[in-house]
């Protein structure tokens, strides 16, 4: 909420017979509200839709970045400039930004900033995890699980991932070979039999 405050008026400024008309503009200042109502959706194993609504930009025009925690109440920037084009001075506006080039299976804190030329305010943060996503590396045929830690990428290598993607191929051959023995075994008694009834 803002004051309005009338300085240096006192009752020697007027007199009993003689009215006087004040005329005063009142102008907003200050930093822009801050974003509310964050939400995220389509969220997929690299990507999420951040949308958020904004609060009045006090009559100085207002832009935003979208921000990411990343751990200890610090944050980072993650967009470009979001330049507020509304006609309502960021009043109850809507903006979406596209999150893309996340990693799979993380946790992700993100907060809309608001500037103006007074000052910045942030929206309380919100928190998503991505999905996961199971990817097979034939170079070292082992399947892994990518995820991200403190600006690292690790890879958990899962050995039953490529037991369950090999074992069927595994078992074919298996019994292609046992089939193949079997026909050739066959074919060494009949021959063995017919030199054998011969002589």
């Amino acid at each position: 909420m803002r004051r309005l405050n009338l300085l240096n008026i006192t009752l020697s400024d007027f007199s009993d017979n003689v009215n006087y008309t004040a005329k005063y503009r009142l102008v907003a200042d200050g930093p822009p509200e801050a974003p509310r109502d964050l939400f995220v959706s389509h969220v997929t194993y690299d990507a999420a839709l951040l949308s958020w609504t904004s609060g009045y930009d006090m009559g100085s025009r207002q832009y935003f970045f979208v921000m990411e925690g990343i751990g200890g109440g610090k944050f980072i920037q993650m967009s470009d400039r979001i330049n507020d084009t509304s006609s309502s001075h960021g009043i109850n506006a809507t903006f979406t930004y596209q999150m893309q080039g996340l990693y799979s299976d993380t946790l992700y804190n993100i907060s809309v900033v608001a500037l103006n030329d007074k000052g910045s305010v942030m929206a309380p943060p919100v928190s998503f995890r991505t999905k996961g996503k199971f990817i097979l590396n034939c170079r070292n045929m082992l399947l892994y699980h990518k995820t991200h830690t403190d600006g690292h990428e690790n890879y958990y290598y899962i050995l039953v991932g490529l037991v369950g993607a090999f074992l069927p191929l595994f078992v074919v051959a298996w019994i292609l070979k046992r089939r193949r023995d079997r026909r050739s075994n066959e074919s060494v008694r009949l021959l063995h039999k017919q030199l054998t009834s011969e002589g």
